[in-house]
Parts: C-alpha cells; sequence; structure tokens
C-alpha cells in the first residue's frame, strides 16, 4: 500500500473531486453496451481516485485489480450515479488503506445493492414525475 498515494488522494481538494464525479456520472450514458451496460463510464469517474491511490508503477497489479473491480455490470439512473461514486471512492480509501482487513468484493457489493433502489427511486423521480411536470407547465 502506498502512503503517498492515500495521502494524495486525502489532500486532494474536494471540489475537484466533485467534478470528476459530476462530469463522470455526467457521461453515463454516451459508453453504454448491451453486455455490462454503463460499467465504462462509471470507471472513467472511477479512473482518477484510481490512479491517486496507486501511483507507483509497482503497485500496478493493485490498480489492475480495481479497474476490474469497476468494470463489472453497472446500471442506474444517472442523475443518482454521484452517491455511489461517493461511497465506492470511500470505500476504494479505506481498501488501499487496510487492504488485510477489508473486502475489496464489499465494494461491488455495495454497488451491486445500491443499483435497483436508486434507479426505482431515480427514475420515478426524474422520468416520471419531473417530466411530467415540465410538459403541464410547457402546455398550460
Amino acid at each position: 500500500m502506498s502512503i503517498k498515494g492515500l495521502e494524495a488522494q486525502r489532500n486532494y481538494p474536494l471540489n475537484k473531486k466533485l467534478k470528476e464525479i459530476f462530469w463522470g456520472s455526467w457521461c453515463m450514458q454516451t459508453n453504454w453496451n448491451y453486455e455490462r451496460q454503463m460499467n465504462t463510464a462509471f470507471m472513467y469517474g472511477m479512473s482518477k481516485t484510481i490512479d491517486r491511490l496507486y501511483p507507483d508503477p509497482d503497485e500496478i497489479d493493485k490498480k489492475k485489480e480495481a479497474y476490474q473491480r469497476h468494470l463489472e455490470f453497472f446500471n442506474i439512473t444517472p442523475q443518482c450515479a454521484s452517491l455511489v461514486y461517493g461511497i465506492c471512492i470511500a470505500m476504494e480509501e479505506e481498501y488501499a488503506e487496510h487492504p488485510d482487513t477489508f473486502d475489496p468484493g464489499a465494494i461491488n457489493a455495495v454497488k451491486v445493492a445500491l443499483m435497483g433502489p436508486l434507479s426505482g427511486i431515480g427514475d420515478s423521480l426524474f422520468q416520471g414525475t419531473i417530466r411530467i411536470t415540465q410538459c403541464q407547465l410547457v402546455f398550460h
């Protein structure tokens, strides 16, 4: 584990992290495929964090492992993805700090557990309520 990488991630300005998460989730449906759906877009949003956590060339295996972990199936209402990004970033930091005691499988488990409920809320809110409200305002 690289202390340098963990310190770089923790000292990185929050506003820059938020911009990375915003742009990662903003383009969520631009790179979509039928097999794993939004996985590459999610990986794009996580890549800068992973690169900061594992900057040394001798940690390339850890970096590859993290990339593979975030290239698994992912599908969510794009407006709700930033919450999952934040949780996954915090869990990646925890795994980088305590690789012996933290199970990296928990990161994907939490991601999978949040996809369904957040998509249900997001689809109802953004595709149902807000869209209908906008149409009513336009036509009245």
